[in-house]
């Protein structure tokens, strides 16, 4: 019989890994495709640094008192919010291209993309702060 507190630091890093993936892979790679630019994200140290800091966060609020493990939870999210604002700046993006040998700067606009995307993350973690509230009165 495997231990309870294994279940619970492998269902934290699970939910580490979610997040990692949601945040530095799926969302970036989603806006890639919307604005047909290919996303450049990070290196592979600081990847790594932040799947890291993900599965920590994941893994601390699995094992810890429920009320506790609420913090790591919303934390998790937020820095999640923070890595899309840092790679995506302010929702602007410039290009230089050459099309048919003009030199061309293309400007496109995505901030109120990126605020319902990051919006939309805000409503999962409230509604997962609600989750785990509820289950933890079972």
């Amino acid at each position: 019989m495997i231990p309870k507190v294994v279940w619970k630091v492998l269902r934290g890093v699970i939910s580490g890994l979610i997040y990692y993936a949601i945040f530095l892979v799926i969302i970036p790679w989603i806006l890639g495709l919307v604005i047909r630019y290919q996303i450049e994200l990070i290196s592979l140290e600081e990847t790594l640094y932040y799947a890291g800091v993900f599965i920590a966060l994941g893994v601390l609020s699995a094992t810890l008192k429920p009320f506790i493990g609420l913090v790591f939870t919303v934390l998790s999210i937020l820095i999640g919010s923070l890595f899309l604002i840092t790679i995506l700046g302010v929702g602007s993006l410039q290009l230089a291209m050459n099309i048919s040998g003009v030199p061309v700067e293309v400007s496109l606009e995505f901030k109120e993309l990126l605020m319902v995307i990051i919006g939309i993350s805000f409503v999962f973690a409230i509604i997962d702060v609600f989750e785990k509230l509820a289950m933890s009165e079972e």
